[in-house]
């Protein structure tokens, strides 16, 4: 029952605020869901460049999520299975949406921040560690200055 509620509230939430702001949803879900695999929008070297860090480091970061799943307690486990679910219909969205500006990005930044700091906790290296942060925090200042 707790779904089916959760389902409604958001599609009565939903409809609500498309009636606040005189926005036709029926005939948008009627219309038929666009999708775009354009991805000429990425093409800057900043944008590439952030893409290649994120994906990198959470792809490289997924590996070692995936492989500690095991090592958990089994009462943890859904929550990691729900978290990799979450990655990859984020994923989709990105790969599917009409418009690809960036914000599509947004999905996936929670999931992939959980499974990089479970990484980071397991890292045994404090060199590699601390290169890793370090990378992280200081390219996107590099960026913005570019």
């Amino acid at each position: 029952m707790i779904p089916f509620t959760g389902f409604v509230s958001v599609l009565l939430i939903s409809y609500s605020v498309c009636v606040m702001i005189d926005y036709d949803l029926i005939a948008y879900i009627t219309r038929g869901f666009q999708v775009n695999f354009d991805f000429s929008g990425y093409n800057t070297v900043s944008f590439l460049v952030e893409l290649t860090l994120l994906l990198s480091f959470g792809i490289w970061s997924l590996l070692f999520y995936i492989k500690s799943i095991n090592e958990k307690k089994k009462s943890l486990r859904p929550a990691l299975y729900v978290i990799m679910l979450t990655v990859i219909v984020s994923f989709l969205i990105i790969v599917i949406t009409p418009q690809k500006t960036g914000s599509e990005f947004l999905f996936i930044f929670a999931p992939l921040a959980i499974i990089i700091t479970n990484y980071i906790e397991i890292i045994k290296e404090k060199w590699f560690k601390e290169l890793f942060l370090a990378t992280l925090i200081i390219v996107p200042f590099v960026l913005l200055l570019l």
